[in-house]
């Protein structure tokens, strides 16, 4: 969104195809993503705006969505959240919460077998100059690696790597926590997961790498 020559607002809408479950055949769903308004713009409800105008071009392609938030604060509501759950030609649901987890390698050898046990086959993939965390203590990109797994995995590395932060993520409900809680690895952030028309989906398919 402009204002005059000035970029203010943007939004990324990707068509993805995920499966509503394990095995599952993939259908065409919508991921909203990297929204982000420029902090002297922000109150103007731009992303309505943004949302409204793209409409009438998006939903005839298909009538489903997704949208994942990161929670600034975990133990209030998710302001995103509440903001598309307002959006009265396709209003969004809160459909589950994320828990991420960062590993160092040592961690990660220890944790992968039960991750394996949980999900199936794991990778370590990396999207250094694609997407990257840049940490304000050096100003330089986070070494990073997004473990792979379930139905929308890319093949990555096969096993960890020394010095690098190995970050997954899973539906905070899910018993691999109580796993790890017994090597006391909780969660270091969440994230809110929304969607319109997939109530019935399993959202085992993200993974930090979308996020």
């Amino acid at each position: 969104m402009l204002d005059g020559d000035r970029v203010v607002a943007v939004a990324a809408a990707i068509l993805r195809r995920v499966p509503p479950a394990h095995r599952e055949k993939p259908e065409a769903v919508w991921y909203l993503c990297d929204l982000k308004v420029h902090p002297e713009y922000r109150g103007r409800y731009l992303p309505t705006a943004i949302f409204a105008h793209a409409f009438p071009k998006l939903y005839p392609l298909s009538a489903r969505a997704y949208a994942i938030s990161m929670d600034a604060d975990p133990k209030r509501p998710n302001p995103v959240a509440r903001m598309l759950s307002r959006f009265s030609l396709a209003p969004m649901l809160i459909a589950t919460k994320l828990g991420i987890v960062s590993l160092d390698a040592d961690q990660m050898r220890s944790v992968a077998p039960i991750l394996q046990e949980h999900f199936g086959g794991v990778s370590y993939l990396s999207l250094a100059g694609k997407k990257d965390i840049i940490l304000q203590s050096t100003r330089s990109p986070m070494p990073l690696l997004h473990v792979q797994f379930g139905p929308c995995a890319e093949q990555g590395h096969t096993e960890p790597i020394d010095d690098c932060v190995h970050m997954f993520c899973v539906s905070i409900d899910h018993p691999l926590f109580e796993v790890l809680k017994g090597q006391a690895i909780y969660p270091s952030a969440t994230a809110t997961v929304v969607h319109h028309r997939m109530e019935k989906w399993d959202w085992g398919f993200i993974l930090t790498s979308d996020i």
